[in-house]
Protein backbone atom coordinates (compact mmCIF):
# COMPACT_ATOMS: atom_id res chain seq x y z
CA UNK A 1 0.00 0.00 0.00
CA UNK A 2 2.81 2.35 0.86
CA UNK A 3 4.53 1.66 -2.42
CA UNK A 4 1.37 2.38 -4.32
CA UNK A 5 1.01 5.72 -2.54
CA UNK A 6 4.55 6.70 -3.38
CA UNK A 7 4.01 5.81 -7.00
CA UNK A 8 0.88 7.95 -7.18
CA UNK A 9 2.70 10.82 -5.45
CA UNK A 10 5.58 10.71 -7.94
CA UNK A 11 3.15 10.69 -10.84
CA UNK A 12 1.38 13.75 -9.47
CA UNK A 13 4.70 15.59 -8.99
CA UNK A 14 5.84 14.72 -12.54
CA UNK A 15 2.61 16.04 -14.00
CA UNK A 16 2.94 19.20 -11.90
CA UNK A 17 6.50 19.77 -13.14
CA UNK A 18 5.45 19.23 -16.73
CA UNK A 19 2.56 21.64 -16.31
CA UNK A 20 4.85 24.24 -14.73
CA UNK A 21 7.43 23.84 -17.51
CA UNK A 22 4.72 24.21 -20.16
CA UNK A 23 3.39 27.33 -18.51
CA UNK A 24 6.87 28.86 -18.28
CA UNK A 25 7.54 28.15 -21.95
CA UNK A 26 4.19 29.59 -22.91
CA UNK A 27 4.83 32.75 -20.89
CA UNK A 28 8.28 33.16 -22.46
CA UNK A 29 6.96 32.65 -25.98
CA UNK A 30 4.07 35.02 -25.33
CA UNK A 31 6.43 37.68 -24.00
CA UNK A 32 8.76 37.27 -26.96
CA UNK A 33 5.86 37.60 -29.38
CA UNK A 34 4.63 40.68 -27.52
CA UNK A 35 8.10 42.25 -27.69
CA UNK A 36 8.28 41.46 -31.40
CA UNK A 37 4.88 43.05 -32.01
CA UNK A 38 5.87 46.11 -29.99
CA UNK A 39 9.17 46.41 -31.90
CA UNK A 40 7.51 46.09 -35.30
CA UNK A 41 4.82 48.57 -34.25
CA UNK A 42 7.46 51.05 -33.06
CA UNK A 43 9.41 50.79 -36.32
CA UNK A 44 6.18 51.22 -38.32
CA UNK A 45 5.17 54.31 -36.33
CA UNK A 46 8.62 55.85 -36.78
CA UNK A 47 8.44 55.17 -40.53
CA UNK A 48 4.99 56.71 -40.81
CA UNK A 49 6.06 59.80 -38.89
CA UNK A 50 9.18 60.28 -40.97
CA UNK A 51 7.23 59.89 -44.21
CA UNK A 52 4.05 61.64 -43.15
CA UNK A 53 4.24 64.14 -46.03
CA UNK A 54 4.70 61.38 -48.55
CA UNK A 55 1.89 59.40 -46.96
CA UNK A 56 -0.61 62.25 -47.04
CA UNK A 57 0.50 63.29 -50.52
CA UNK A 58 -1.22 60.16 -51.76
CA UNK A 59 -4.53 61.76 -50.88
CA UNK A 60 -3.60 65.22 -52.17
CA UNK A 61 -3.37 66.65 -55.65
CA UNK A 62 0.13 67.12 -56.95
CA UNK A 63 1.55 70.65 -56.62
CA UNK A 64 3.47 72.03 -59.61
CA UNK A 65 6.47 74.19 -58.82
CA UNK A 66 7.57 76.46 -61.70
CA UNK A 67 10.68 78.57 -61.22
CA UNK A 68 9.96 82.19 -62.10
CA UNK A 69 12.22 83.81 -64.70
CA UNK A 70 13.67 87.00 -63.26
CA UNK A 71 16.66 87.40 -65.58
CA UNK A 72 16.23 90.36 -67.97
CA UNK A 73 17.27 90.14 -71.64
CA UNK A 74 20.60 91.50 -72.79
CA UNK A 75 20.76 95.20 -73.59
CA UNK A 76 19.73 95.74 -77.24
CA UNK A 77 21.93 97.59 -79.73
CA UNK A 78 20.84 100.34 -82.11
CA UNK A 79 22.60 100.86 -85.41
CA UNK A 80 23.90 104.45 -85.67
CA UNK A 81 21.28 107.14 -86.28
CA UNK A 82 22.30 110.46 -87.88
CA UNK A 83 22.15 113.63 -85.81
CA UNK A 84 19.96 115.25 -88.44
CA UNK A 85 18.06 114.40 -91.60
CA UNK A 86 16.30 116.36 -94.29
CA UNK A 87 13.71 113.58 -94.63
CA UNK A 88 10.36 113.55 -92.84
CA UNK A 89 11.03 110.09 -91.42
CA UNK A 90 13.71 107.43 -91.13
CA UNK A 91 14.08 103.68 -90.58
CA UNK A 92 15.72 102.38 -87.41
CA UNK A 93 17.43 98.99 -87.14
CA UNK A 94 19.32 97.11 -84.45
CA UNK A 95 20.22 93.83 -82.76
CA UNK A 96 18.82 92.08 -79.68
CA UNK A 97 18.14 88.60 -78.31
CA UNK A 98 16.10 86.46 -80.69
CA UNK A 99 12.35 86.44 -80.12
CA UNK A 100 12.15 89.23 -77.53
CA UNK A 101 9.85 92.22 -77.80
CA UNK A 102 11.70 95.44 -78.64
CA UNK A 103 10.16 98.77 -77.65
CA UNK A 104 11.20 102.04 -79.28
CA UNK A 105 11.03 105.06 -76.98
CA UNK A 106 11.17 108.67 -78.17
CA UNK A 107 11.76 111.31 -75.51
CA UNK A 108 11.01 108.66 -72.86
CA UNK A 109 7.62 107.63 -74.31
CA UNK A 110 6.74 104.40 -76.09
CA UNK A 111 6.49 105.03 -79.84
CA UNK A 112 6.45 101.58 -81.45
CA UNK A 113 7.19 97.94 -80.65
CA UNK A 114 8.26 94.92 -82.68
CA UNK A 115 9.68 91.41 -82.17
CA UNK A 116 13.29 90.49 -82.96
CA UNK A 117 13.62 87.74 -85.57
CA UNK A 118 15.40 84.40 -85.14
CA UNK A 119 18.74 86.15 -85.65
CA UNK A 120 17.94 88.90 -83.15
CA UNK A 121 17.52 91.60 -85.80
CA UNK A 122 14.73 94.17 -85.54
CA UNK A 123 13.62 97.28 -87.41
CA UNK A 124 11.19 100.18 -87.15
CA UNK A 125 10.01 101.76 -90.41
CA UNK A 126 9.09 105.37 -91.18
CA UNK A 127 9.70 106.91 -87.76
CA UNK A 128 8.61 110.59 -87.98
CA UNK A 129 11.30 113.21 -87.41
CA UNK A 130 10.49 116.71 -86.20
CA UNK A 131 12.28 120.05 -86.34
CA UNK A 132 12.91 119.77 -82.59
CA UNK A 133 15.55 117.33 -81.40
CA UNK A 134 14.29 113.90 -80.35
CA UNK A 135 16.04 111.38 -78.11
CA UNK A 136 15.61 107.76 -79.25
CA UNK A 137 16.43 104.44 -77.57
CA UNK A 138 15.12 100.87 -77.40
CA UNK A 139 14.47 98.34 -74.61
CA UNK A 140 13.93 94.57 -74.80
CA UNK A 141 11.18 92.66 -72.93
CA UNK A 142 10.99 88.86 -72.57
CA UNK A 143 7.88 86.67 -72.12
CA UNK A 144 8.15 86.92 -68.32
CA UNK A 145 7.97 90.71 -68.47
CA UNK A 146 11.61 91.30 -67.60
CA UNK A 147 12.97 94.53 -69.10
CA UNK A 148 16.54 94.97 -70.29
CA UNK A 149 18.77 97.94 -69.73
CA UNK A 150 18.15 100.67 -72.34
CA UNK A 151 20.28 100.80 -75.46
CA UNK A 152 22.57 103.69 -76.31
CA UNK A 153 20.66 106.90 -77.08
CA UNK A 154 20.64 108.97 -80.26
CA UNK A 155 19.45 112.53 -80.74
CA UNK A 156 18.04 113.50 -84.14
CA UNK A 157 16.18 116.41 -85.70
CA UNK A 158 14.89 117.46 -89.09
CA UNK A 159 17.09 120.00 -90.91
CA UNK A 160 16.25 121.29 -94.40
CA UNK A 161 18.42 124.41 -94.45
CA UNK A 162 21.40 124.59 -96.78
CA UNK A 163 24.77 124.80 -95.06
CA UNK A 164 26.80 128.01 -94.90
CA UNK A 165 29.69 128.14 -97.39
CA UNK A 166 32.19 130.99 -97.39
CA UNK A 167 35.06 130.85 -99.91
CA UNK A 168 38.24 132.74 -99.08
CA UNK A 169 40.48 131.61 -101.95
CA UNK A 170 39.90 132.08 -104.75
CA UNK A 171 38.45 135.36 -103.54
CA UNK A 172 36.58 135.96 -106.82
CA UNK A 173 35.61 134.27 -110.02
CA UNK A 174 38.14 134.20 -112.88
CA UNK A 175 40.95 135.06 -110.52
CA UNK A 176 44.43 134.94 -112.12
CA UNK A 177 47.08 132.89 -110.38
CA UNK A 178 50.69 133.43 -111.47
CA UNK A 179 53.31 131.08 -110.09
CA UNK A 180 56.25 128.87 -110.97
CA UNK A 181 54.34 125.93 -109.52
CA UNK A 182 50.91 124.53 -110.31
CA UNK A 183 49.71 123.86 -106.74
CA UNK A 184 46.87 126.09 -105.62
CA UNK A 185 45.32 126.25 -102.15
CA UNK A 186 41.54 126.52 -101.96
CA UNK A 187 40.26 127.65 -98.55
CA UNK A 188 37.12 128.84 -96.86
CA UNK A 189 34.79 128.39 -93.89
CA UNK A 190 31.60 126.48 -93.20
CA UNK A 191 29.70 125.19 -90.17
CA UNK A 192 31.50 122.78 -87.82
CA UNK A 193 30.83 119.15 -88.69
CA UNK A 194 30.13 119.76 -92.37
CA UNK A 195 31.93 117.82 -95.11
CA UNK A 196 33.67 119.85 -97.83
CA UNK A 197 34.36 118.54 -101.33
CA UNK A 198 36.66 120.43 -103.70
CA UNK A 199 36.53 118.98 -107.23
CA UNK A 200 35.40 115.68 -105.59
CA UNK A 201 38.41 115.82 -103.28
CA UNK A 202 37.78 115.89 -99.53
CA UNK A 203 39.08 119.02 -97.84
CA UNK A 204 40.61 119.20 -94.39
CA UNK A 205 38.06 120.74 -91.98
CA UNK A 206 38.93 122.09 -88.52
CA UNK A 207 36.67 121.92 -85.47
CA UNK A 208 35.73 125.55 -86.07
CA UNK A 209 34.62 124.83 -89.65
CA UNK A 210 37.63 126.26 -91.51
CA UNK A 211 38.74 124.15 -94.50
CA UNK A 212 41.41 123.95 -97.17
CA UNK A 213 42.64 121.67 -99.96
CA UNK A 214 45.48 121.85 -102.45
CA UNK A 215 44.73 121.19 -106.12
CA UNK A 216 46.82 121.12 -109.29
CA UNK A 217 46.11 123.78 -111.95
CA UNK A 218 46.48 123.40 -115.67
CA UNK A 219 47.44 126.18 -118.07
CA UNK A 220 44.61 128.62 -118.66
CA UNK A 221 41.19 128.50 -117.01
CA UNK A 222 40.52 125.93 -114.26
CA UNK A 223 37.04 125.31 -112.91
CA UNK A 224 36.87 124.69 -109.16
CA UNK A 225 33.69 123.25 -107.60
CA UNK A 226 33.36 123.68 -103.86
CA UNK A 227 30.53 121.83 -102.11
CA UNK A 228 29.53 121.75 -98.44
CA UNK A 229 27.35 118.91 -97.11
CA UNK A 230 25.86 119.05 -93.60
CA UNK A 231 24.90 116.16 -91.30
CA UNK A 232 21.35 116.09 -92.64
CA UNK A 233 22.56 115.74 -96.23
CA UNK A 234 21.74 119.30 -97.28
CA UNK A 235 24.20 120.72 -99.83
CA UNK A 236 25.55 124.11 -100.88
CA UNK A 237 27.82 124.36 -103.93
CA UNK A 238 29.71 127.20 -105.58
CA UNK A 239 31.91 127.29 -108.66
CA UNK A 240 34.95 129.51 -109.17
CA UNK A 241 37.36 129.73 -112.10
CA UNK A 242 41.08 130.31 -111.67
CA UNK A 243 43.28 131.28 -114.59
CA UNK A 244 46.78 129.86 -114.24
CA UNK A 245 49.76 131.66 -115.74
CA UNK A 246 53.10 129.97 -115.31
CA UNK A 247 56.11 132.11 -114.44
CA UNK A 248 59.37 130.91 -116.01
Amino acid sequence: MKEKFETITKAILNNKNKTTSYLVKRIVITNLLSLAVIGVSYIWVIYLLSNANSFWSIFKGKDLYVQKDTVPPLKPYLNPIPEATKQDSLDITGQSEAGVKVVLKIDGKKAQETVADSNGKFSFASIPVGVSSQVMLVEALDESGNTSLPSQTYTILKDTENPVLEILTPSKDNETFKSTGRTYKVSGKSEPGNTIHINEQLAVVSTSGEFFASIRLEDGSNQIKIKAVDKAGNEMEETRNVVYEKID
